[in-house]
């Protein structure tokens, strides 16, 4: 047998001399050299059988150990070789794959699917929850995700149809026709208006007694602006305290800050001095004289005083079309019926502070009057059409095929606007109660009885009516949460202890037979109240309550005992049903009965521990025992 060459290089197998295989730029060339390794292949398979076969025949016949050596390094040398092909021709044929792809590129946003998209989009939405107890009832939608909302649609076609639901989710409105044009425009919009999830209606009270007569209505912003210098007065002496403790604590920054404050309300105060005397000069008919300093700035002010009544009242007539043409409530009904989900329905009480710079003067001059304007006492009729509201907005989204899961009723505050409802039929009252069938948070900020010089009473027929109106509200079984501030007390009031004109009672039974199933938070605040009706009121609670709040509760009599004892054991129910979400109990300035006994000191105490209690993590008797056995 012939012995074979030791050496590959010898048949072209020398991996050095090879060029990368990256460094073929077509499928040819590539295919061409596998065609070369392929051959290469089978010369080195060649070879190892040949060098396997000699040393076998070296085995059976001994030879000198020189040959034996040499057939041993042939062999080793062929095996690496085989190696080296085998990892050339792996190169070559990843090289081919690479080559034999289409054009590739990068993946780009907008590659992904429009459920991606729409996930990502999403991220900028407002996001403030809706269904919580909290001073502000609808948050400010974010400035910064606002922007990005603005930006996304300026993308591509894509993008916008995805943001631009997101850029109106609170609509602001009030009764005017400016805000009815931006109903208009949203509605305009599908896309826009489909993202809608609050409408928060600001109502203005403009008196007709204060339309038609120009003495009433100086004399009631004269009694304001008296009332804001005295409020601009005392503000000034805490910035100058506080600029004076930020001096001394070498707080340059902090000092600058409260000195330019002082500098605004400086120039605050010269300007109610002045509109106010303006204010008398023209109320009195007699020739006030003011400072020679002041006579220009005065004769300017008697301009701009004219000028705001002739505003105010041309803001009355307005509001006078727009709720008797229904042009408002119809088109806010329209803007709930595009929304993509239900909406929450916000009415607050629109009222201007006295501006601390001159440019916003004549707006605040020209608004409305405070709601709890000693006026005509709820005769107006354009005031009691306004407030109707409260009633017809509801049902006219109930009718547009609206829904409303969320109201917060902030606007009328005083029981004696309510008198419009003694004009609702039959029909009205079952329209208002479809309209609120799918309601699960209901907020009442505050309700007054009361002016500062007289008590309001309601006759029998208007308690009947008041009590269909709020039974519409908390009679719901899908109500999750109810914030209820009353502001109202039996016996700590100045008129001793009366009952409003038995109006809190119709709201203590309301409360006493509520059966809520569904609730999560409750947060009751100021009003007086029976043992049998707080009682009635904890044990309609369902097994899902997990945040308690009540703040200045009085018992009017009977026992804190057992009522404690009752929210105690609806809590250690929704903890038992493994309920994820974190409970809480806030109690504050409760008073009454056992209440009534405690020392100052032992009330803020008595407090946490009873919030323990009802929690489950403090004593297991009611610390309220020891108080009822002294």
């Amino acid at each position: 047998m012939a012995t074979p060459s030791t050496d590959p290089g010898a048949f072209g197998i020398s991996p050095e001399d090879w060029h990368d295989a990256d460094s073929y730029t077509d499928l040819a060339s590539v295919y061409e050299e596998l065609g070369r390794i392929d051959i290469l292949d089978r010369d080195v398979v060649r070879h190892l059988q040949c060098s396997k076969a000699i040393k076998g025949t070296q085995e059976l016949s001994p030879s000198p150990l020189s040959s034996q050596d040499s057939s041993s390094t042939s062999e080793c040398r062929w095996r690496d070789a085989a190696i080296c092909i085998d990892r050339r021709r792996e190169a070559l044929r990843s090289r081919a794959a690479f080559l034999s792809r289409g054009e590739t590129r990068d993946i780009q946003l907008m590659d992904l699917s429009v459920e991606l998209l729409a996930m990502i989009s999403n991220q900028f939405r407002y996001s403030a929850s809706l269904d919580r107890t909290a001073e502000d009832f609808i948050a400010p939608f974010s400035r910064s995700d606002l922007q990005a909302v603005q930006s996304l649609r300026l993308v591509s076609r894509l993008f916008n149809s995805l943001s631009t639901p997101l850029l109106y989710p609170i609509v602001r409105l009030s009764l005017s026709q400016k805000s009815l044009d931006r109903v208009q425009a949203v509605c305009s919009s599908p896309l826009m208006a489909s993202g809608v999830r609050a409408i928060r209606v600001g109502l203005e009270n403009h008196p007709i007694e204060l339309v038609r007569d120009f003495d009433g209505w100086l004399h009631y912003h004269i009694h304001k602006l008296g009332m804001k210098h005295r409020r601009l007065s005392s503000s000034l002496a805490q910035n100058a305290f506080r600029r004076k403790a930020a001096e001394k604590a070498g707080s340059v920054e902090r000092a600058k800050h409260f000195h330019e404050a002082m500098e605004d309300i400086r120039r605050a105060i010269d300007r109610s001095k002045v509109v106010r005397f303006a204010m008398r000069q023209m109320s009195s008919g007699t020739e006030l004289v003011p400072d020679e300093s002041d006579e220009e700035r005065v004769a300017r002010y008697r301009v701009l005083v004219r000028h705001c009544h002739d505003e105010f009242s041309r803001t009355y007539e307005e509001q006078v079309r727009l709720l008797l043409d229904k042009s408002f409530v119809s088109s806010v009904a329209r803007l709930a019926l595009h929304a993509s989900h239900p909406v929450a329905l916000e009415l607050i009480a629109r009222e201007f502070r006295y501006p601390k710079s001159a440019k916003n003067e004549f707006r605040y001059l020209a608004s409305g009057v405070s709601w709890h304007h000693e006026g005509d006492a709820g005769n107006d009729e354009q005031q009691q059409q306004a407030i109707r509201i409260i009633h017809d907005l509801p049902v006219a989204i109930h009718q547009a095929g609206g829904v409303i899961n969320a109201f917060k009723l902030g606007c009328p505050p005083m029981v004696h606007h309510f008198r419009f409802l003694e004009g609702l039929t039959d029909r009205d009252w079952s329209l208002l109660n479809a309209a609120f069938q799918q309601l699960k948070i209901f907020h009442m900020p505050n309700l007054s009885f009361s002016y500062p010089s007289r008590l309001l009473l309601l006759s029998e027929e208007q308690k009947v009516h008041f009590e269909a109106y709020f039974s519409a509200l908390i009679d719901r079984q899908h109500l999750e949460e109810v914030s209820f501030d009353g502001q109202i007390y039996l016996g700590f009031n100045a008129f001793g202890s009366v009952e409003h004109g038995g109006i809190w009672g119709v709201l203590e039974r309301m409360f006493g037979r509520a059966y809520w199933p569904r609730i999560k938070r409750i947060k009751f605040s100021k009003f007086s109240i029976a043992q049998t009706h707080m009682e009635g009121l904890f044990q309609g609670l369902g097994t899902s309550i997990n945040q308690i709040t009540l703040n200045d509760i009085h018992l009017e009599s009977g026992s804190w005992i057992p009522a404690i004892d009752i929210l105690q054991e609806r809590m250690k129910q929704t903890l038992g049903s493994g309920s994820l979400n974190e409970c809480s109990v806030h109690l504050k300035a409760l008073s009454g009965v056992e209440m009534g006994r405690l020392k100052i000191e032992a009330v803020g105490p008595v407090m946490e521990a009873l919030e323990s209690y009802i929690l489950g993590k403090g004593p297991s008797d009611n610390p309220l025992l020891k108080y009822a056995l002294s």
